[in-house]
């Protein structure tokens, strides 16, 4: 098949998820798609029965389905392989524990392809094990606009979401300007999009919700012990320093300010999780406490509302008085 009468590539990382893989791939073979598409499933070291499933749709359909097997490295590498065996116009990396909705996707990329965006967004439903589902309401829409004019709409009106999945890039773009993930990032998709919409030129959101995100226990996101949330602070603090770095070079004073302070509510976040977590030892700890007051975060805080204050104050204290005051315990115990 010639790589130019590709339209789409969907890129599925796959790693321990036989419980909803078939669910997944289904709501990719019910669309009504008028154009060549191609599946590229990457199997990051499953140890269920993931493989068996993922091959079985690759027989059955081998000329939609390609499959692709590599030792665990985690999700940023997954869909960094997907990327090298993709050729469709438009890439969309879907997660193997969600699905897709009616025709909507078939929709978004007309649009895209019409417009030649670098970017397309569209929406996504929640859906729950109870059975429950709503529509995101925190899109926000707008014609055809550089990357950066949508980033800094989304976050003065906090609905800026950086999950890459509800959206299409354009693949030569994505080359163009050599955009991977990050290995080993634990929030990979807060860099990446930062990344992505610093040099997008075209950039559309269109309320399409074609996506639907399972939200399931036992996720990643979810899980919560003092080793993870150790990991979860490293790959914040990667994430922190390269957005700083990034920001710099945005071209506006406002935006800048507002993809920084995105990051260190996320740091925060990361660091009580870390302090809140069992098992925690203090030493550890400081030294992680230091990591972070050595950004002097607090040069970024702009004061616009009140909650930006006791950013401020607590930043400059450090992140030690910090976590002191969201844990309560972090001073009152002995090492």
């Amino acid at each position: 098949m010639k790589s130019d009468k590709i339209k789409l590539s969907i890129i599925v990382p796959i790693y321990n998820v036989e419980e909803y893989l078939e669910e997944c791939l289904d709501s990719i073979l019910a669309q009504f798609f008028t154009f060549t598409y191609e599946v590229i499933l990457v199997n990051d070291g499953s140890t269920d029965n993931s493989k068996v499933i993922a091959n079985d749709f690759c027989q059955r359909y081998p000329n939609i389905f390609i499959y692709y097997e590599q030792i665990n490295q985690g999700l940023s590498v997954a869909r960094n392989s997907g990327f090298s065996l993709a050729n469709g116009k438009y890439i969309l990396f879907l997660d193997s524990d969600d699905c897709l909705s009616n025709d909507g996707l078939k929709e978004l990329l007309e649009i895209a392809t019409t417009k030649n965006l670098d970017v397309a967004i569209g929406n996504f439903i929640h859906f729950y094990e109870n059975g429950k589902e709503d529509v995101n309401k925190s899109l926000v829409e707008c014609g055809v606009v550089t990357g950066k004019e949508w980033l800094y709409k989304s976050l003065k009106k906090r609905k800026y979401m950086p999950a890459v999945w509800y959206k299409l890039y354009r693949r030569e773009f994505l080359v163009n300007n050599d955009l991977h993930f990050v290995p080993q990032l634990i929030n990979e998709d807060q860099l990446y999009s930062v990344q992505v919409f610093a040099k997008a030129k075209a950039v559309s959101a269109t309320n399409i919700p074609f996506y639907r995100y399972r939200h399931r226990k036992g996720s990643i996101s979810k899980k919560v012990d003092y080793r993870s949330a150790l990991k979860r602070v490293d790959s914040d603090l990667i994430t922190t320093k390269e957005l700083i770095s990034i920001s710099t070079h945005l071209s506006d004073a406002r935006l800048e300010k507002m993809v920084i302070e995105r990051v260190i509510r996320l740091l925060k976040s990361s660091y009580t999780s870390l302090a809140q977590s069992e098992g925690v030892e203090q030493k550890e700890l400081a030294e992680y406490i230091q990591k972070a007051n050595s950004l002097k975060l607090y040069r970024y805080v702009r004061f616009s509302r009140l909650s930006h204050l006791v950013d401020f104050i607590t930043l400059v204290f450090g992140f030690g008085c910090y976590l002191k005051w969201r844990s309560g315990w972090f001073f009152s115990k002995k090492d």
